[in-house]
């Protein structure tokens, strides 16, 4: 809501923020294949996510982790033993879905990061133009 209304208040054409002071934000719109990428891991994650929840999908198909991937895996597990149902345990593979929604996080970060730099940059226009308005 911020980034849709906070142009409009100052005039300007989009919600796009070219002219951004942030460098990421401003790639973010610029490049619209990383722009796509984004969109695209946020997607992913939430499908990957949402079939990880049905124990079906997560038998479906699995994927065997070299030594160094499933001691990670172990890691993992012992700080948080809840996601054993989601990313297998032991030598078990580990689910496909949970793979792929380990590798959308990387674009969904990124995008998540940009989303929160619109956002303080927005409120600050807004912000401005209450004060300008008191005045």
């Amino acid at each position: 809501w911020f980034q849709m209304y906070s142009p409009l208040l100052v005039g300007a054409a989009s919600h796009k923020d070219t002219q951004s002071a942030s460098w990421l934000v401003r790639m973010y719109y610029k490049h619209r294949l990383f722009m796509g990428f984004c969109c695209v891991c946020c997607e992913v994650l939430y499908l990957a996510l949402y079939g990880l929840a049905f124990p079906v999908m997560r038998d479906m198909a699995g994927v065997a982790l070299p030594g160094a991937a499933a001691d990670a895996r172990a890691q993992v597990l012992a700080l948080l033993p809840g996601l054993a149902p989601h990313l297998g345990s032991g030598s078990a593979p580990m689910p496909a879905l949970a793979l792929l929604a380990l590798a959308a996080l990387p674009g969904v970060a990124v995008k998540q990061i940009c989303n929160v730099a619109q956002l303080r940059a927005s409120a600050a226009l807004l912000v401005g133009h209450d004060q300008r308005k008191s005045s």
